[in-house]
């Protein structure tokens, strides 16, 4: 029996297996590998060549440990002016385990956040470790616009009801009828508008591991 390289992963990372292979061999793989428990997982390979016969075995050791800390520098929740976005400097997030990322709006990631875009609204930062997406910590940077008179990228009306209020509120006639028969006829205000926020968070959570699967008998062609 032979012994194949060692694996350590955090709890929640993704697990791919690759079965050991030889030319004109069939592999059998035993054994899987659960991220989601911390645990030391043995994945054995069993090579089989009929003519001559000949077998050979491998195994593999994944080691599951517990997830890093990752510790948030400066506030979870901020709030960054549209006109100063071009100076905003982000103070990231640490961890002794290793060298935090964090996720760009632009899909991507690196060791420090990029560029905070100069467009009111709301985004959220991810920071975590490569190889454990289990856990990480967020930060929200609302970017506001001082002219929009709500702040990040919400505009609410001066004045008047809004939402069911407004709905409901209804102006009677000079004259006629009163009482219930006053309101059913009377015309309504128009509702308020919502007003949408403009800009959205950061697409692309870190994905969440799921254990390896069995293999089953994989035919290996010359």
């Amino acid at each position: 029996m032979s012994e194949l390289d060692s694996i350590t992963l955090y709890v929640g990372a993704v697990y791919e297996d690759e079965p050991k292979t030889l030319s004109g061999y069939t592999t059998y793989v035993d054994g899987s590998v659960d991220t989601n428990t911390a645990g030391v997982y043995t994945i054995t390979y069993t090579l089989i060549k009929l003519e001559p016969f000949e077998t050979q075995t491998w195994t593999r050791e994944v080691t599951v440990t517990s997830a890093p800390s990752i510790t948030l520098v400066g506030d979870p929740v901020i709030t960054v002016s549209l006109t100063d976005t071009a100076n905003y400097v982000d103070a990231g997030a640490t961890s002794p385990d290793g060298t935090v990322l964090v996720t760009n709006l632009d899909g991507t990631a690196s060791e420090s956040f990029t560029v905070l875009p100069n467009i009111a609204g709301s985004y959220t930062l991810i920071y975590y470790l490569p190889g454990s997406f289990s856990n990480f910590v967020t930060r929200t940077i609302h970017v506001s616009d001082p002219n929009s008179g709500g702040g990040g990228g919400v505009s609410a009306p001066e004045s008047g009801p809004t939402g069911l209020d407004a709905s409901i509120v209804s102006t009677p006639p000079a004259s006629g009828p009163t009482g219930l028969d006053a309101v059913l006829e009377a015309e309504p205000v128009k509702p308020a508008v919502g007003y949408p926020i403009v800009g959205k968070p950061a697409v692309g959570y870190p994905i969440v591991g799921k254990p390896a699967v069995g293999y089953p008998i994989t035919n290996i062609q010359p």
